[in-house]
């Protein structure tokens, strides 16, 4: 399962990054990560902007709910998501993921 990290502003989880994958895509867990792939090229932010424009559709909130907090150039990424309880989250990663 998906790691949950409760925070004071928000819960956080990790990405696995797959850039200039063949589509744009949630596709599985590994490691506690939620694994994402992004058609863009992992340069000027362009791939991070796409991964966290394919979470919020995927988990169904809007692009300002995510907040990219540290991993900006590694493929793992750690993300804040507002306006969510844990349970709320865990729901909307197991139907992404089921889909």
């Amino acid at each position: 399962m998906i790691t949950i990290e409760e925070t004071a502003r928000g819960l956080v989880i990790t990405l696995r990054a797959y850039p200039r994958g063949g589509r744009n895509a949630v596709k599985g867990e590994v490691a506690g990560a939620l694994q994402v792939s992004t058609t863009q090229a992992p340069e000027r932010g362009k791939a991070n902007e796409a991964l966290l424009a394919t979470v919020a559709s995927a988990l169904d909130l809007r692009k300002g709910d995510l907040e990219l907090l540290s991993g900006a150039s590694a493929r793992r990424k750690r993300v804040l998501i507002t306006g969510l309880t844990r349970a709320d989250l865990e729901s909307r990663v197991r139907q992404a993921l089921s889909g």
